[in-house]
């Protein structure tokens, strides 16, 4: 008979209320998966957290429970599921047998599941960032600190204020920039250079929040989106944050990110020497960053950061799928 195995000391798990109620997060960081359960089973989980036999399972259950007797083969069975979903810890034989297997499946890390793959959104892993991230953390903290947020928040009025001053002149410029009207192979190449430049610090964005917040980001790489190539970064250690405002925070970095770099590019434009290098470049940034932040990143009607907001905001996962089925997953 297989001996009494304990849960892996390696997991993370974080209890959270939400007005839904209380729910724990369990991170298992060889797989990269989270798993969400609610209280009442999680209490079955945490039977095997420090428990060193099936009888101390049973005396712990019995204690809690003011002297409720709990079956053997009731907690047999607790540890076979928790056994086949990767929680428990593992003898060197079953270790070196799940590398094995790993070696065998390359795609077991891309498509653990073995759900179909989304041909709208592939991604190309690149590199761990994590050590580069806390390197620089330390540097860039006060990004998170309410003096230098409400500075640019102020810097985000001013330059909705000379945008909408200049509105005629502007939009008439972001139409010409995205239909590249009057370019020549200069400014194009300039565009798409900025263009991947911005993406980058949006992403470079999300995964320094997430460290900021106390969570590691160990993946960032391309990422064709609708055939379109860009940048992602998994930070998907939100999930374990107690604080909901630390995961919309992270959700919305990139967006804040880009209205940053736009309201500097604003001023510096404004000031600049007309017909200058400055002054060019400044002008595409703030073109650029207004456009892809207001109409697709912010925008809930798109599944990006607006979107991705909305969803953590509400606490309703799938939130497009919810909104067009209903919540008894019939269409209305």
């Amino acid at each position: 008979m297989r001996s009494f195995s304990r849960l892996r000391p390696d997991l993370g798990i974080v209890r959270q209320e939400t007005p839904d109620g209380v729910y724990y997060i369990i991170k298992d960081p060889e797989e990269g998966n989270f798993y969400k359960f609610e209280e009442e089973n999680f209490a079955l989980i945490e039977w095997f957290q420090d428990a060193r036999s099936y009888e101390d399972v049973i005396e712990r259950y019995r204690a809690k429970h003011h002297g409720a007797t709990l079956g053997l083969k009731t907690v047999q069975e607790c540890e076979a599921t928790l056994r086949e979903m990767g929680f428990l810890e593992r003898t060197v034989a079953e270790k070196n047998l799940m590398i094995l297997e790993k070696l065998r499946d390359g795609r077991h890390k891309k498509n653990p599941t073995g759900e179909k793959e989304n041909i709208f959104f592939i991604t190309f892993p690149a590199i761990n960032p994590d050590r580069i991230l806390n390197i620089v953390h330390p540097y860039l903290r006060f990004f998170w600190q309410p003096w230098f947020v409400s500075l640019c928040m102020l810097a985000m009025v001013g330059m909705t204020v000379v945008f909408a001053v200049r509105w005629d002149e502007l939009s008439q410029a972001t139409i010409d920039l995205y239909t590249f009207t009057n370019m020549n192979a200069y400014d194009v190449v300039l565009l798409v250079l900025l263009m991947f430049m911005i993406d980058m610090l949006h992403e470079f964005g999300h995964g320094m929040t997430c460290k900021n917040f106390g969570g590691e980001v160990h993946e960032i790489g391309f990422v064709l989106f609708y055939f379109t190539p860009a940048y992602y970064c998994d930070v998907n250690d939100a999930y374990l944050f107690p604080k909901k405002s630390h995961k919309l925070w992270v959700t919305f970095a990139g967006a804040y990110i880009e209205l940053v770099l736009c309201s500097a590019a604003t001023f510096v434009w404004l000031m600049a020497r007309p017909d200058s290098f400055l002054s060019d470049l400044c002008y595409k940034i703030m073109l650029y960053t207004g456009f892809s932040t207001i109409v697709f990143n912010i925008n809930p009607l798109v599944k990006l950061d607006g979107y991705y907001v909305l969803m953590d905001w509400l606490d309703i996962p799938d939130l497009r799928e919810y909104s067009i089925s209903g919540p008894a997953g019939t269409t209305p």
